[in-house]
């Protein structure tokens, strides 16, 4: 049950179909449309926007921290907001991406790593030898931890 909430991820493509001269035309516009947007909010802090929001008649809401709303069912169950394992916080949450490709998986939000922690994985695909990482980090060029 959505409670009338309809989340991004809830809209698909077969909803609505249109020819490729009005994709192509929507497009365009739409990047036009960015471009006057960010510089239209750019210049204004969130209370500003709140008004203008507000006194606009759109639908929208500030969600300022996700601890704000952790327990809120409906950001729940439309996934609006998901869990995110952490060593250090225990029931974190995070914003899910609100769109949906069709077709592919959506990719799993994961913690962003430690100072250092990838560094031996990430130079070794870089392609250094396990003896170059470990003189560079004996030389104090790279930290990562020892496992």
């Amino acid at each position: 049950e959505r409670h009338g909430f309809l989340s991004f991820n809830d809209i698909q493509s077969d909803y609505y179909q249109l020819p490729q001269s009005d994709l192509e035309k929507i497009k365009e516009e739409e990047e036009k449309v960015r471009e006057e947007l960010s510089k239209e909010f750019i210049k204004r802090n969130l209370n500003e926007i709140d008004d203008i929001l507000r006194d606009s008649g759109v639908t929208y809401g500030i969600l300022g921290r996700t601890t704000d709303h952790g327990e809120d069912e409906q950001f729940i169950q439309t996934e609006t907001i998901v869990p995110l394992a952490h060593d250090s916080f225990e029931k974190l949450m995070t914003i899910n991406s609100p769109f949906q490709m069709k077709e592919h998986e959506k990719v799993e939000f994961q913690r962003a790593p430690n100072i250092g922690e990838n560094t031996f994985e990430v130079l070794l695909k870089l392609g250094y030898s396990d003896e170059e990482i470990k003189s560079m980090k004996e030389n104090g060029s790279v930290h990562y931890p020892e496992n």
